[in-house]
């Protein structure tokens, strides 16, 4: 392929400022000769519409048509040397390029370069050879096809690129970016199936292996001997008629690195069996070193969707985790969730379901993993879990930090939905107990320069959307099975625009036992409408118990919020509120009146009481005010007034029950 500098400068020096930004700076011009390189039998290489290129970093707009000779607009000046990489998506710095670790087969694009050091003409060519596999078979969907070295070799992920010779040098040492799978999905016939791998140059001492999976989750196995392969050149493997070959793998009694836990992954969402990651003697999945996912695309352990979803009513479909999962205290580093759109209520995270009478415990996620989301439609996302069911959740500790939000689709969306949790999104039992216990998070939601924005969703009274420390919501499918809470400490600040936040537990809905939890992080919110805000949680209904939890985090509500530092709204006369404490806290709300002793939706402690809930043992202490400027130091003379707003008739609500910290 031949790339020609036709125009190095359509502008001159002395253009108006309405030229420049409307025309193009450099253009180059593609001669292909024709449409199939002969060194790569089959592919097709022609430009089609869309495609576009990068030269020095700068990628080119896209041509509107096919064409064996395309014209590519830049709107940056550019000039020799040319350094020059197609697609534009794996170009990631001046000298390295990445390659994905995950291909769709009608979407995969050979990987190209070229060099010049002067004059106009620019060369491609392939980056990596290809591999040739071919398939037969009568009544299966293959599904997907997985390549891996046999000596460890990189296959994907970040390469040093020596432009002037075009040669790639592996970068990366991640277990992630030793397999490339190829999504496939086709009805396998007499026909053979033609599906091309992209495979570095250089020697494979062990040979390599592809694996090919069926819809029913049967592997057949083909492995080669020792090869060297050269960029540009084709490798093709004799046509294969699918037979399954692999039985349940070997057991290797549980997950060493990270292309174990992703084999783990796939063979959970492709309902096969997990024998092979299991300790016979405890029946668990455990993980037995600390895992490095090298930043590579996630997807959950367990995918479910919620068809049917509201405060009291849980429909699952897809797939759910069922069983126990230890992760013996090792951390999970580089694990890079990012959640773009959906056209349902997905669950994601780490695990996207997690299903009834199972057990998930002892793994921490450090500082290099992390969450964003971008959601157009609504779901349960938390860095351990999107969702869990009737399952004991223990000893997680996460530094992962959530950033993103909705878009602005979701802006008062029926389907907008969300639950956000810190460790969980959600937690919705049916007739098995939840139990959520030392949680630790230290990671932040949103930041003070990018809060985690819902676009001001104001949907069914702005409680739409929950944010929590630790979990989004919790609730039980219109029963009294509990979810219990214990024992659960929040270190990360939380910074939003949405109508529900808490530093615990976002809305404890419905059954649910908050003990012995502790919140340490500041809370910031921008919501413009009727936000409920407190520190704890926002909201606590019928059967729900609030015992031996305290506030020492600060929190700085917006106008027209009801704000406080443990508990915003008191739901149900049956709520017990024992030995709950908010001490030392800044709590910032214009529901404050300092100068008349008196609160409107606001407290300290509690931010509105209208039902008979039952107050024992409380304590509070720290500064509220209308404003950071205008704040009133409590004492115990002058704190009472600004415990909380409540009716006369709730009699426990009083200085004994409710006392001064000293």
């Amino acid at each position: 392929m031949i790339f020609a500098a036709i125009a190095a400068a359509v502008l001159a020096a002395g253009c108006n400022k309405e030229q420049t930004l409307q025309e193009p700076k450099t253009v180059l011009t593609a001669d292909l000769g024709s449409l199939t390189k002969t060194s790569i039998d089959g592919v097709k290489v022609s430009w089609t519409a869309g495609d576009a290129i990068n030269v020095n970093g700068m990628a080119s707009s896209a041509i509107t048509e096919d064409a064996a000779q395309a014209t590519f607009e830049f709107r940056s000046f550019l000039k020799a040397p040319y350094k020059a990489l197609y697609p534009t998506s794996i170009y990631k710095d001046a000298s390295t390029v990445t390659l994905p670790a995950i291909w769709d087969m009608e979407k995969f694009k050979i990987s190209l370069g070229g060099y010049t050091e002067s004059g106009d003409n620019i060369s491609f060519k392939a980056l990596t050879a290809l591999l040739k596999i071919s398939v037969t078979g009568e009544n299966t969907t293959l599904k997907d096809i997985t390549l891996k070295g046999l000596g460890d070799e990189q296959l994907c992920g970040d390469f040093t690129i020596d432009f002037t010779t075009l040669s790639l040098v592996g970068a990366s040492t991640a277990e992630a970016d030793k397999v490339i799978k190829i999504n496939v999905n086709k009805e396998l016939s007499s026909t053979p199936l033609v599906v091309y791998i992209p495979i570095p140059a250089g020697t494979y001492a062990s040979g390599y292996q592809v694996d090919l999976l069926n819809s029913e989750g049967k592997i057949m196995r083909q492995a080669v001997t020792a090869r060297t392969v050269k960029a540009g050149e084709l490798r093709e493997m004799p046509v294969l008629a699918y037979a399954p070959n692999v039985s349940d793998d070997p057991n290797i009694g549980g997950i060493p690195d990270a292309a174990e836990l992703l084999a783990f992954a796939a063979a959970v969402n492709d309902g096969r069996s997990i024998s092979r990651w299991i300790n016979n003697s405890t029946g668990a999945v455990e993980l037995l070193a600390d895992i490095d996912l090298g930043g590579q695309e996630w997807t959950p352990i367990g995918q479910s969707t919620m068809s049917a979803w509201t405060h009291v009513n849980l429909t699952t479909d897809g797939v759910e985790f069922v069983g126990t999962f230890d992760g013996k205290g090792h951390t999970i580093k580089n694990l890079a969730m990012s959640f773009e759109n959906s056209g349902s209520w997905k669950t994601f995270g780490f695990f996207g379901c997690i299903g009834n009478g199972s057990v998930v415990k002892n793994i921490t996620f450090d500082a290099s993993c992390s969450m964003n989301i971008s959601a157009s439609f609504g779901g349960a996302f938390g860095v351990l879990a999107g969702l869990v069911k009737g399952a004991t959740i223990d000893n997680i500790t996460n530094y992962a930090h959530i950033t993103g939000g909705g878009t602005t689709s979701l802006v008062n969306g029926a389907n907008g939905r969300m639950a956000v949790g810190g460790i969980i999104g959600e937690a919705h039992p049916d007739n098995v107990e939840a139990i959520l216990s030392n949680l630790h998070n230290y990671g932040q939601i949103g930041s003070s320069g990018a809060i985690f924005d819902a676009k001001n969703n104001v949907q069914t009274g702005a409680n739409t959307v929950h944010v929590g420390g630790i979990a989004g919501f919790t609730t039980n499918t219109n029963n009294t099975t509990n979810v219990t809470v214990t024992d659960c400490i929040n270190d990360g600040d939380i910074y939003t625009n949405v109508g529900r936040a808490s530093g615990i537990v976002a809305a404890a809905n419905r059954y649910t036992k908050l003990k012995n939890c502790t919140n340490n992080g500041n809370q910031s919110n921008s919501f413009s409408g009727n936000a409920r805000l407190a520190n704890i949680t926002c909201i606590a209904g019928i059967g729900s118990v609030l015992e031996d939890v305290c506030n020492k985090g600060n929190l700085i509500a917006p106008a027209a919020a009801s704000a406080a530092g443990v508990l915003c709204l008191v739901n149900d006369d049956t709520l017990e509120i024992t030995r709950c404490s908010s001490i030392g806290a800044t709590i910032v709300c214009t529901g404050f009146d300092i100068e008349h002793n008196k609160v409107t939706y606001a407290g300290v402690l509690y931010g509105q009481c209208n039902k008979a809930a039952v107050f024992s043992g409380c304590s509070v202490s720290g500064k509220v005010g209308k404003t950071v400027d205008a704040l009133l130091t409590l004492t115990a003379e002058n704190y009472f007034p600004f415990v909380g707003q409540a009716n006369a008739g709730n009699t426990t609500i009083s200085t004994e029950n409710i006392k001064f910290a000293e």
